[in-house]
């Protein structure tokens, strides 16, 4: 048997489209493919080789009862005018504490909930991060509840990139963003990075979220084969680390005909590690090669390949011109001096000597450091620091990151706030006011 693992959906999801593809996972159709090629090579699936069965059950998604607010009292509105006045002078701790009044009097109102959040943010050290992503998630629940997806959707996107910056376990708010997800986008990117988070000490519940991330994508594709790419690289890591290389290189193949970004290079690379433990070393050479290219940022993983390329070079009797070229490269990016690089370049070569000196201050620095108390706070995510009631159209909001239309259309309200601001539909237009 191949032990794959098994989705069940809650009835109630909205992603529980198509009756084919609830029992079609991303894990049955890698494992099939990998089960197809080793009877075409007359070979069986090794037990070693095979994915323990999980069942991952799909949570419906966050659905609130559609409401009608109060206006938000006069008392409310003065104190939003100070909150501005605050902003205006960068006094963000003190217009945090405005926004704060507002809500005491309208709990409700999305305008003070965001700009409690924004001002939060602005000030807050990595160590609150967290409480500042479910500042914003609140704006989330009662944007839905005004039936504004748009807006929903945009702070909850912020929320998720706030907290990747967070210090400490993330789970909790992890899995609080998780709860509020509302279409099948927004639960995959959710349930990958908690899955990110429980794979530091868990890695059957990360299994799990990059599962169920897998599970929304494929739910929401009309032929029943979409995947999370970088949640399926994941599985892939997952599975190297288990033994599993083939399983891990099913993965990870597939994982890379889609863009996995800055995590490319990575996959790549333990796609490599997995042939090379197969002794497939044409294979891991291909792959440790396509890590070298010059499309990838020069780093860890970089360096790394560049010395896998080398020893495989060396192995295979490659000229030692280009196994020293290799070796060169990575002791340049940062790899550690090992006795086969001493042994391939000579003791006298720079890199070497270079590469022996950077060890050498490593280690006075680490000393250095365990004698002093670290001092200094970190400072919390680059935002605009004017008003985000202002009419300011600068480069205060050329900071902000991308993909928040929606949350910029607010920060750039009027600055004399009248008690109701234009809010964006989840077309990008506006529809009517909200005090």
């Amino acid at each position: 048997e191949s032990g794959v693992e098994s989705v069940s959906v809650d009835d109630s999801h909205p992603a529980n489209i198509d009756e084919d593809v609830k029992g079609d996972t991303i894990d049955e159709k890698v494992e099939e493919e990998t089960i197809d090629e080793d009877e075409e090579e007359g070979d069986e699936v090794e037990e070693e080789d095979s994915e323990e069965e999980l069942e991952v059950i799909l949570p419906a998604f966050y659905n609130p009862v559609p409401t009608e607010y109060e206006e938000v009292p006069a008392t409310a509105l003065s104190y939003m005018k100070m909150a501005d006045a605050y902003l205006k002078k960068e006094n963000f701790r003190s217009a945090s504490k405005q926004f704060l009044k507002v809500l005491k009097k309208s709990p409700h109102h999305i305008p003070a909930i965001l700009g409690y959040a924004s001002t939060f943010e602005r000030h807050a050290n990595p160590k609150q991060l967290g409480e500042v992503a479910k500042a914003y998630s609140d704006v989330t629940q009662y944007a839905l509840t005004q039936n504004n997806q748009g807006l929903a959707q945009a702070v909850l996107q912020r929320a998720l990139s706030v907290s990747k910056e967070m210090e400490g376990d993330r789970t909790d708010v992890l899995q609080h963003l998780a709860s509020l997800a509302f279409t099948n986008e927004l639960a995959a990117d959710m349930h990958a990075e908690l899955g990110i988070e429980l794979l530091k000490h868990n890695s059957t519940e990360a299994r799990k979220n990059f599962q169920m991330a897998n599970a929304y994508v494929d739910a929401a594709t009309e032929d029943g084969n979409g995947f999370h790419p970088r949640s399926l690289a994941m599985l892939g890591e997952i599975a190297l680390s288990e033994g599993k290389a083939k399983v891990a290189i099913s993965y990870l193949e597939r994982a890379l005909t889609q863009d996995l970004g800055e995590y490319s290079a990575k996959a790549l690379f333990q796609c490599a590690v997995a042939k090379e433990s197969l002794d497939d070393h044409d294979g891991a050479l291909e792959y440790y090669m396509k890590v070298t290219s010059p499309e990838f940022k020069a780093g860890e993983v970089t360096a790394n390949a560049h010395y896998k390329v080398a020893m495989l070079m060396k192995h295979k009797g490659f000229k030692s011109e280009e196994i020293e070229n290799h070796i060169e490269l990575a002791l340049n990016l940062g790899h550690e001096l090992t006795a086969e690089a001493v042994e391939i370049m000579g003791e006298h070569h720079i890199s070497v000597i270079k590469s022996a000196h950077r060890a050498e201050w490593k280690r006075y620095q680490e000393a250095l450091q365990s004698e002093e108390q670290r001092g200094g706070i970190m400072n919390g995510p680059a935002v605009s620091n004017d008003s985000i009631f202002s009419n300011n159209s600068g480069s205060a909001n050329d900071d902000l990151p991308a993909g928040n239309d929606a949350l910029s259309m607010l920060e750039q309200g009027a600055a004399a706030y009248d008690g109701s601001i234009p809010l964006p539909t989840a077309d990008g237009g506006e529809d009517g006011t909200i005090s």
